[in-house]
């Protein structure tokens, strides 16, 4: 059996508003959050692009207002050929919804509304994916070739908890996402402080007291399973309203009495901050937080040392301080001394504060970037109005770097989507632009940035229209002569020089003068 799943880093799947997908050769970091002016806002990165690494973006999809989001890469395609699958987000509404939103992984790149997952929810979610393992001797690894996987989910609840969900995927019969149930801390552990009322979630998939004794990392523990993809310890990270953060543990549950093999909320821990001897403080924190485990200081024995140990991958916990700049702690989570991992109360570590900034929510994923054993630790952090968001990473000496700011202009941004993975050619004709000179002209332009016009108007078109087509076909070359001959206007290098009422200018000039029409809208002329 092979497994979905990236070969280094041998982390755990992370839930947040940032993850590496498998987009491009080395993969694109991925960023969805709630937009200022409303709606959902996507922004890429592309990895390919060394040294400069430029952020693209952002394309706002949906409508109204959101109090956070939550991405993912599934295993689902709407177009089988890229090496990559749909993205997949849930995202909070101001009124309590949760919607499942999907982007293709081809094409028009479009953003599609599949449902709402439950209701009555507060705060900003969670959500990370299984990846998915294939079916022995599948030779395609296509859909069909999948055993089960599944999303998991959490979002505080406006009763008090936070709601916690799964999706299983099924291409054929599409199940709905299924509400299990959730928590209400207070009335369950009475070791940790009793708050009930939380603002944001963090939530990983961890390799923890897996029934697979061999497995020490989650690749290794999918690897290790034959009929499913394994589930062992999920846990919650969650932020009050007061400031007090407390992981919760799902798991077989270890009360006397309950049948083997059910799973239920089993173990929690308030995290607390060192600020002198013998001293804590016990709610510093605001906001969403982001917990992960990675793959430092993990160690798997092989058969070719007998006398090496295992040695599970750390959790990394990161959350906005009250005070300003962002708390780290660390957990190390013991190795294979007999008894696995040791109790949730023990091992956590303070690593310090990252920054002074004022953040309201925070994600983080180890990525294969770095040259030593373990990748580095990439963060993105935002305010909830920020009309973009500040990207932090962390070298293999421990190093943080940053805050990088990344801002962008919802009319056009700088790129759409990920363009390379399709012939941009054959993109602006499914879009119903065509061409009056020759197409071996239009595509040499098209392929020229620095000589013409045409890459970037290209571009800002494709946010333009967003998935949509024209109703009748107008000249992409007479679109670039109206825009070009405007007064005043600087031939655009790249879609962020392009303006988008000159752009609609040009484009209703080009189709009232082939059509002879009067029309003042863009959007009347797109279907």
């Amino acid at each position: 059996m092979s497994f979905d799943w990236p070969d280094r880093p041998k982390a755990s799947p992370t839930g947040g508003f940032l993850i590496q997908s498998r987009a491009g050769s080395n993969g694109n970091f991925e960023v969805v959050i709630p937009w200022p002016g409303g709606g959902l806002a996507h922004f890429w990165r592309d990895n390919d692009q060394e040294p400069r690494f430029p952020w693209h973006g952002p394309t706002v999809f949906g409508e109204g207002r959101y109090r956070g989001a939550t991405v993912a890469e599934g295993f689902n395609k709407a177009f089988k050929d890229p090496g990559f699958g749909n993205l997949e987000v849930l995202a909070v509404r101001e009124t309590g919804e949760i919607e499942h939103w999907w982007r293709e992984n081809g094409g028009h790149f479009v953003w599609r509304l599949a449902g709402v997952a439950t209701r009555s929810a507060v705060g900003v979610p969670a959500m990370a994916f299984t990846g998915a393992a294939f079916k022995p001797g599948a030779l395609d690894q296509d859909v069909s070739g999948h055993l089960a996987s599944q999303f998991w989910a959490a979002a505080p609840s406006a009763s008090g908890g936070f709601h916690f969900l799964s999706h299983q995927n099924d291409p054929v019969t599409s199940p709905p996402w299924r509400d299990r149930k959730g928590l209400r801390p207070d009335e369950q552990f009475p070791n940790v402080l009793r708050d009930r009322q939380f603002v944001g979630v963090g939530l990983a998939l961890t390799c923890l007291e897996s029934r697979l004794a061999e497995a020490w990392s989650w690749k290794e523990m999918q690897e290790s399973s034959r009929l499913e993809v394994e589930i062992a310890a999920i846990l919650v990270a969650a932020t009050s309203d007061a400031g007090a953060l407390t992981i919760f543990r799902w798991n077989e549950d270890d009360l006397l009495g309950t049948p083997v093999g059910t799973r239920a909320w089993s173990g929690a821990v308030t995290v607390t901050v060192p600020i002198a001897p013998n001293t804590h403080e016990l709610r510093s924190f605001r906001g969403r937080p982001a917990l992960l485990q990675s793959d430092d200081a993990v160690d798997e024995e092989t058969s070719l040392n007998p006398f090496e140990s295992n040695h599970y991958g750390n959790l990394e916990l990161l959350c906005a301080a009250k005070q300003g700049g962002i708390h780290h702690l660390w957990r190390d989570n013991g190795g294979n001394d007999g008894d696995g991992p040791r109790n949730w109360e023990e091992g956590w570590s303070y690593a310090g504060r990252i920054g002074d900034k004022i953040y309201d929510e925070v994600a983080v994923i180890q990525s294969n970037f770095g040259t030593g054993d373990h990748g580095n630790l990439e963060m993105i952090a935002r305010a909830a109005d920020q009309p973009g968001f500040d990207f932090y990473f962390r070298d293999e000496a421990f190093r943080w770097h940053g805050p990088h700011t990344i801002s962008g202009d919802p009319a056009i941004g700088s790129t759409a989507q990920p363009l390379t993975l399709a012939d941009p050619f054959a993109v602006m004709i499914a879009m119903g632009i065509d061409f009056s000179v020759t197409e071996s002209d239009l595509r040499s332009w098209m392929a020229d940035p620095v000589n013409t016009p045409y890459p970037a108007i290209t571009a800002a078109l494709f946010v333009l229209f967003a998935g949509r087509r024209l109703r009748r076909p107008i000249f992409i070359d007479v679109i670039a002569f109206n825009y070009e001959t405007a007064p005043g206007v600087t031939s655009p290098r790249s879609s962020a020089d392009v303006s988008r009422p000159l752009l609609e200018r040009a484009i209703i000039e080009g189709h009232n003068n082939r059509y002879g029409e009067a029309v003042g809208d863009v959007q009347s002329l797109l279907t």
